[in-house]
């Protein structure tokens, strides 16, 4: 049940529906610009079990103010409490605004009056978003805004797709309510499927280049864009928007299916997975990541084939892993975002850690796939693998043999193929040396003289060192003795190819000679030029990451430097 105060004018012309849950601080300023419009309107404000001073807030407005009726929400969340606006309306047209945001003055008036003049089944109007310290447009750049419109369809501008939100976009409300429209009760995105609906459905749409509505992106816990990267907001999102592509594929024109699979899988989608994964690792159950899994499934079989083969190979990837259910899995990918190469240091963590690697190597499946499934056995397999079989437990070496056992040596590096073969050997002290060395050996570069770095050791004992481009090349490049600082020049090989060189350690173990990562114990040292840089990768509080040198293309710099002073030459000959 709900409790209202009464509305005076049974008729209006306009119905506005506004949501509020704790929104006290910002919406005497909402409700008076709303207010402020010169349309004949009804404002039905419905307050969704607010803790904070909301309610008293919205029955002030109505008591000085015969337009304003208030409702409190018997069901929880956005969606119910805008159901339940709807269906007190009764105006001719029907617009939603939040609690929390503002409406320019003339918007209301603007979207009535095209919609009055046209006939057309909804209007939709340009917005802005603005912060404590800025204000910008997010439709700059889109077709969608760059001129008014009447009589239009959405073949006519797709690119409305890019823009689902409800509260910029006014609506007939006999329409609204023989689609029997409704609010699905979501964590997140509960607009999208609602308005990709009247969307596809409108028979002709109006166009207002003015700007209708002001949305205020603010933080904390109950501003939805700061949920957008939490599991159930990824979850709640990919599940309204597999809806939405069924909606698109069903509409069938070509240009609003290109708009919105490429604005889902490109954008919008991906935006959504890089924040859930920035997050870093995530215990997602198997029933998540087989929800999931089936939401981007379906986005991803929905989508043209051109499309989908138009995408980076790390989204096609990425999208791959979650479409096959294994969310789980997108951390164990090497360079993607939240992911690390750092082995856990308790036992069963590295197991659970080594199992995600040997699936994702197992899904790895496409010659496409070939670089990323030698990054993922070399970088993920190899060195939980060693720090498993260095543990003395019976457990984890039974892990460290079944781990190996599940990885055919021809298809991995020779360095990773050592590896695995002593541990089907069950050479457990040759192992145990290698997880002494990642464990307790640091190569530092400390200085330079001149363009030679001068490396140190930490530990106890000799060490060789090579350097390994990402292209698989390996050049020799110094031994050293623990403690004793020694200039150590960069092969010409290293310093005439570009790229990335990563310092190795060479443990020789009998007939097998296996490199493991040089970890470094303090920060980057950069030569003042800056022509050879030794950087510090996926640096983790300054200790246990790899020692890298990054080499760059001198052709390139002397074409960067040749067009320089030409271009100066030029500068110089116009101004004589």
């Amino acid at each position: 049940m709900s409790t209202e105060t009464p509305a005076e004018s049974p008729s209006p012309l306009l119905s506005v529906v506004v949501p509020v849950h704790d929104v006290g601080t910002w919406l005497p300023e909402c409700l008076d610009t709303i207010a402020a419009q010169r349309v004949d309107l009804e404002v039905i404000v419905v307050d969704d079990h607010s803790q904070d001073d909301s309610l008293d807030v919205a029955r002030r407005h109505a008591a000085a103010d015969p337009r304003f009726r208030v409702l409190e929400a018997v069901e929880r969340g956005g969606a119910a409490a805008r159901d339940l606006g709807v269906s007190h309306a009764g105006g001719r047209y029907l617009v939603f605004a939040d609690g929390d945001d503002l409406v320019p003055r003339g918007a209301y008036a603007a979207l009535v009056g095209a919609l009055e003049s046209s006939g057309d089944d909804l209007a939709v109007g340009d917005f802005l978003k603005f912060d404590a310290r800025s204000t910008w447009r997010p439709s700059a750049g889109f077709a969608a805004f760059g001129a008014d419109r009447s009589g239009a369809t959405l073949g006519d501008v797709p690119s409305l797709l890019r823009f689902r939100a409800i509260w910029h976009k006014m609506f007939r409300l006999d329409q609204w309510r023989a689609l029997d429209m409704r609010f699905p009760a979501v964590p997140r995105s509960n607009d999208i499927v609602p308005m990709t609906t009247m969307l596809t459905r409108a028979s002709s749409i109006s166009v207002v280049t003015d700007v209708v509505y002001a949305y205020r992106d603010r933080p904390g816990h109950g501003s939805m864009t700061r949920q957008a990267g939490q599991l159930t907001g990824t979850l709640s999102y990919f599940a309204q928007e597999a809806r939405c592509a069924a909606l698109v594929t069903a509409d069938g024109r070509d240009a609003v299916v290109d708009e919105y699979f490429s604005m889902v899988l490109v954008n919008d989608g991906w935006v959504h997975l890089k924040k859930l994964m920035t997050q870093g690792p995530l215990d997602i159950d198997v029933e998540s990541g087989r929800s999931l899994g089936g939401s981007v499934g379906a986005i991803v079989d929905a989508a043209p084939r051109a499309l989908v083969e138009r995408l980076g190979r790390t989204q096609r990837l990425l999208y791959r892993i979650v479409s096959a259910g294994r969310a789980d899995l997108l951390w164990s990918v090497p360079d993607v975002p939240g992911s690390t190469d750092a082995v856990p240091e308790e036992a069963a963590e590295a197991a659970a850690s080594l199992d995600r690697a040997l699936d994702l190597v197992a899904l790895l499946d496409a010659p496409a796939d070939d670089a990323t499934r030698a990054a993922v056995i070399d970088r993920r397999v190899v060195p939980h693998l060693v720090r498993l079989a260095g543990t003395p437990s019976p457990e984890a070496r039974e892990a460290a043999v079944a781990a190996s056992g599940r990885l055919p040596t021809e298809r991995v590096s020779p360095q990773s193929a050592a590896v695995l073969r002593l541990a089907r050997d069950g050479r457990w002290d040759d192992l145990a040396e290698l997880a002494t060395t990642l464990r307790e050996r640091r190569v530092d570069v400390v200085e330079f003289e001149g363009a030679d770095p001068v490396v140190r050791a930490s530990g106890a004992g000799a060490l060789s060192i090579v350097l390994r481009h990402d292209g698989g090349e390996i050049a020799a490049w110094v031994d050293l003795e623990a403690g004793r600082p020694v200039t150590a020049p960069l092969p010409r090989r290293v310093r005439r190819t570009p790229g990335r060189w990563s310092a190795q350690i060479r443990v020789p173990l009998g007939d097998a000679g296996v490199d493991v990562p040089a970890l470094v114990s303090q920060g980057a040292v950069q030569r003042p030029d800056g022509a050879l840089v030794p950087v510090v990768v996926s640096q983790a509080d300054g200790a246990d990451s790899e020692l890298a040198f990054i080499t760059r293309s001198r052709l390139a710099r002397r074409v960067a430097g040749a067009l320089v002073r030409r271009g100066r030459a030029q500068a110089a000959r116009l101004r004589r």
